[in-house]
């Protein structure tokens, strides 16, 4: 008697609305496999995840796990019959500890029932020890890098013992080189213990080197399902897209020798006497492993952090550096794509056209009063611009899909007509067809003269994408390669 399948799923339907996100959609995952759920943003992945994890109720089908009907109410129901997951966006406790928020609802106590927490963060080391990350029990959640806190989110949900199915959404977006490895060895081992993975990443080359079998997903729709050894990279992104792509990346811009931007021995405690130049028409890439101190110079150059020493001097006018905030780097010409899109970049409560339109409302403005028909106008056309997928702009930000997201965040500062644009993992969790549009529209801002510095995890997107690549290590800038000279084994020997 075969056993059944650790989890399937049969013909599930979820409509918001008008909007039909799953239309009959299938899924099966056995035992020790390591499945990768592929699928552009907007293909329903999210959804049917959050409908499997008890967040969402399904208008219709079925959920079965280890061959037992399931209906989750809530997603205590789904934990206690075994599911767990990492989440894309973190959902820890900001004033907690490492420890607290790995076992949080589940703390040890002793007899009179007061949290035990030496054995809470005896259980928490240990755990973090098997899995190989260099994070302290005890620091506040708020004190880590958003890398370290992705690694706690996924201690997080392996700290659950009877976890026998484990959603990983993109689980290494937010982490480096180093620590992905690290992660994809942890993935293999519990598949080796009979566990079940669904992986989730647009990280293709991820996929082929974990997953056994894949399914893909299109607009909500079940497309197909396989091994991952019967099919090939071009074959899979056809899936994914529903056609052919024909490159990659979409680079044609051409560097000038006019300088844009010139930073002079700037330092802080997060970084030290760093000096580059930005000229028109470049992609100046930035690469670094986790605590690098690359975000924490892109915060210093917007005036979002202070800094201690140094000059920023762009189109020839010098920052004063003790009035240096946000509002004085956009109105000289910048803007800033953060790295964490939900909580730095976007206000999720907020409509699609309020979030596009938010940093520029002083140019439809007459004193106080906006003037409505021209801030619809200049929506519509960034909503086209980056081809939004969204009933209408009044649709909540925070109900589109990440890659949606990251495209009205594009299109709020590009209607602020920046000079120089600051890009933080642009492309994190965002599918191969979205990925080339934002590479296209760099290049086309790049064409135009104006300056993108574009800080990446991903080394072929920065090989792909740079003019030049600078190296950051340990709060410092280590080394300056060429685009002809950049290769994945020289940065990352570099960086690390």
């Amino acid at each position: 008697m075969s056993r059944a399948p650790l989890l399937a799923v049969s013909s599930v339907k979820k409509s918001f609305g008008e909007v039909q996100a799953l239309k009959n959609v299938n899924f099966t995952l056995e035992a020790g496999q390591i499945h990768a759920l592929c699928g552009g943003n907007g293909a329903g992945k999210s959804t049917f995840m959050s409908i499997v994890m008890g967040f969402l109720q399904p208008d219709s089908g079925s959920i079965c796990v280890n061959g037992k009907q399931q209906h989750f109410a809530n997603a205590k129901e789904a934990l206690d019959a075994g599911i767990t997951i990492v989440q894309q966006e973190l959902s820890l406790v900001p004033n907690l500890s490492v420890a607290e928020n790995i076992y949080l609802g589940q703390e040890p106590r002793n007899r009179f029932g007061i949290v035990d927490f030496k054995q809470l963060n005896q259980q928490a080391q240990t755990l973090l020890d098997e899995l190989e990350f260099e994070i302290p029990v005890n620091a506040k959640i708020h004190r880590l890098s958003v890398a370290q806190q992705q690694l706690v989110e996924i201690a997080k949900a392996l700290s659950h013992a009877n976890a026998n199915i484990v959603f990983m959404d993109e689980p290494t977006s937010a982490i480096g080189e180093e620590d992905s490895k690290k992660l994809l060895k942890v993935i293999k081992s519990l598949a080796a213990k009979g566990k079940g993975i669904v992986y989730v990443s647009h990280r293709l080359s991820e996929i082929f080197d974990v997953c056994s079998h894949y399914t893909v997903f299109r607009d909500g729709t079940y497309i197909q399902e396989g091994e991952i050894a019967d099919i090939n990279r071009e074959e899979l992104i056809e899936q994914i897209i529903g056609g052919q792509i024909d490159e990659e990346f979409a680079k044609f811009n051409q560097p000038t020798n006019d300088v844009l931007l010139k930073v002079n021995q700037l330092s802080s405690a997060k970084f030290s006497d760093i000096s580059f130049e930005v000229h028109r028409g470049e992609i100046l890439g930035i690469y670094g492993l986790v605590g690098s101190g690359r975000s924490e110079v892109l915060n210093a150059l917007f005036g979002v952090d202070d800094y201690d020493s140094g000059d920023i001097e762009l189109q020839g006018q010098s920052f004063n550096r003790a009035k240096h905030k946000p509002r004085s780097a956009i109105k000289a010409g910048m803007a800033y794509v953060t790295e964490d899109r939900k909580h730095t970049g976007l206000v999720l409560s907020s409509s699609v056209g309020d979030n596009i339109s938010i940093s520029s409302l002083g140019d439809v403005a007459n004193g106080y009063v906006v003037n409505k028909q021209q801030e619809r106008q200049r929506i519509r056309e960034m909503i086209d611009l980056f081809r939004v997928k969204t009933p209408n702009k009044k649709q909540l930000v925070k109900n589109l899909s990440g890659g949606n997201q990251q495209k009205v965040v594009l299109g709020r500062w590009s209607l602020t007509n920046p000079e120089l644009l600051m890009l933080d993992e642009p492309t994190r969790g965002i599918d191969v067809g979205a990925k080339k549009e934002i590479y296209r529209y760099m290049s086309e801002q790049a064409q135009a003269g104006k300056g993108i510095i574009m800080v990446s995890s991903e080394l072929p997107e920065i090989i792909g994408m740079s003019d030049r690549v600078l190296v950051f290590k340990n709060g410092q800038l280590v080394s300056e390669v060429s685009r002809a000279d950049a290769s994945q084994q020289l940065l990352l020997s570099l960086a690390s």
